[in-house]
């Protein structure tokens, strides 16, 4: 069975100049998300993201896993010019933080980490159960999932949608 690859998608990123606890409140209230955009050793950057857009993303099947490429308007490159790493070359960036309201679960701010698209990290990748197993369907136990994900290491391009695991071999008490 061929593996699924993470999906690449594009965001559109405006440098965000006006900080603060009301600046980012009116943000919310037109649609945008407050970001930041960091990479190791690197400082960080404020942006802000359309919120549509975002929650688009997160709802394809790679889910927080997705490399996203950031595209910054031509109004950004004042704001940019004090990043190197973004203002040229590719913007690839994985989600590393989502901060979500506590009872709306709108999405109040997302943390964004600059990637390499040759460097191995680590990502975790939900796991995906095929079958049923043979212990609920013959014996009446219950399937309990201890694990729903798991850590995997490799290349941004390479990062799996999801691990399939095969259960229905699975007698009570395994």
């Amino acid at each position: 069975m061929k593996q699924q690859k993470v999906e690449r998608v594009h965001l559109e990123a405006v440098v965000r100049t006006a900080l603060g606890k009301g600046k980012t409140g009116r943000l919310r209230l037109g649609g945008l998300v407050p970001a930041v955009v960091y990479k190791e050793g690197g400082s960080a950057l404020s942006i802000q993201v359309p919120g549509k857009e975002l929650s688009r993303i997160l709802r394809t099947k790679a889910g927080e896993n997705a490399l996203i490429t950031l595209q910054f308007g031509p109004g950004s490159t004042e704001g940019l010019k004090g990043h190197p790493a973004l203002a040229g070359g590719e913007n690839v960036v994985l989600i590393k933080e989502l901060q979500h309201h506590p009872v709306s679960s709108q999405i109040l701010h997302v943390d964004f980490h600059q990637i390499s698209l040759t460097q191995k990290i680590t990502v975790s990748v939900p796991l995906s159960f095929k079958g049923e197993a043979a212990g609920v369907r013959l014996s009446g136990g219950v399937l309990e999932h201890l694990r729903w994900e798991l850590e995997v290491e490799c290349l941004p391009t390479e990062i799996p949608a999801e691990i399939p695991v095969e259960i229905s071999g699975l007698e009570m008490g395994k």
